[in-house]
């Protein structure tokens, strides 16, 4: 928008670097990425791809070689082909933490309401966009669906399908309580052994195959200009890596700004181009119109990392949307 009034910004030179490099962790908290941009007048958005919060840059995001041409690919470059090359058929958009620190415009609360309003981000709209909470109804089991398709029988399927369904709703009738509920079942650390990955999350106690971690929760996009302007304020690699898209055409539910517990779990497949490090044991559903729901596809023990599926197009690196294609 700054652009478009023609507002021009300063480049973005070694020395801001460097001085943004000498400040001290406490400093570059307290100024965060956002203020350092405005007050040198730097394009925000660039400054957010470039550098890091605890310092150094975002390797991802400077400007590289193309190995073809030889010519530098900055960042509108490489924006540009990201938006020409990815898939039309968005299905849902995922939530790693890729080992840069949390910035700190974002915070995690557990008691938040499930569902927000991107103008009142403390006030619930799960009733008004769900309903009444007993008609609720799973609308895509995902990876949870294979599993429970091996369950020897109909019957048995169905009692575990409406098990679980229970759990959600009871879930959801707590809503804005859940702070509790998630302190006994994970906590969230830095990991101390595998590859780069950032806060990870830790089953606490041991987690029954089939058990409920909770809803995902955040601002309810009701439409992509809405999205935009998220983006255009925190920038869009932050956002896009903490938002999924729902059931309901045209919206997302993000938790960039104030997410809870479950932001935080990442995935055994760190890269397209590696071999996944671990197993995924946590499944991600769709419920009603707007929610995601994680949930154990195993028995997990206490002291286990939870692992989730961000589908075979996930991509932690660069400027493309990261995506999980319907079965």
């Amino acid at each position: 928008m700054n652009k478009m009034m023609g507002k021009k910004y300063a480049p973005i030179t070694k020395e801001h670097t460097r001085r943004w490099n000498n400040m001290s962790q406490a400093e570059r908290v307290a100024i965060s990425l956002k203020g350092f941009a405005k007050q040198n007048l730097l394009d925000p958005m660039k400054w957010n791809f470039k550098v890091k919060l605890d310092g150094g840059s975002r390797r991802g995001y400077l400007a590289t070689k193309d190995k073809t041409t030889g010519k530098k690919r900055g960042l509108d470059s490489i924006a540009s082909e990201n938006k020409a090359t990815a898939p039309r058929d968005r299905d849902v958009i995922l939530l790693p933490d890729d080992g840069a620190a949390i910035p700190s415009e974002r915070h995690v609360n557990d008691n938040l309401p499930v569902l927000r309003d991107p103008g009142d981000d403390v006030t619930s709209i799960l009733a008004r966009e769900e309903g009444a909470i007993d008609q609720i109804r799973v609308t895509k089991w995902a990876d949870l669906g294979d599993i429970l398709s091996l369950i020897p029988t109909i019957k048995q399927q169905s009692a575990i399908k409406e098990d679980i369904l229970q759990q959600m709703k009871a879930w959801l009738k707590e809503e804005g309580r859940h702070a509790k509920r998630f302190e006994d079942l994970m906590e969230v650390r830095r990991p101390h052994n595998g590859p780069p990955r950032g806060k990870t999350v830790y089953a606490k106690r041991k987690l029954a195959q089939f058990e409920v971690l909770g809803p995902y929760a955040g601002i309810l996009h009701m439409t992509d200009d809405s999205l935009r302007k998220e983006m255009r304020a925190f920038g869009g690699g932050a956002v896009t890596a903490y938002l999924w898209e729902t059931r309901a055409q045209g919206r997302s539910v993000s938790g960039f700004q104030q997410g809870n517990t479950l932001s935080f779990i990442n995935t055994s497949q760190l890269t397209q181009t590696s071999a996944a490090w671990k197993h995924n044991n946590v499944g991600a559903v769709r419920v009603g119109k707007n929610l995601t729901f994680y949930l154990a596809l195993e028995n997990i023990n206490a002291g286990e990392e939870l692992l989730v599926s961000y589908g075979k197009n996930y991509n932690p690196t660069g400027l493309k949307i990261k995506q999980e294609h319907s079965a």
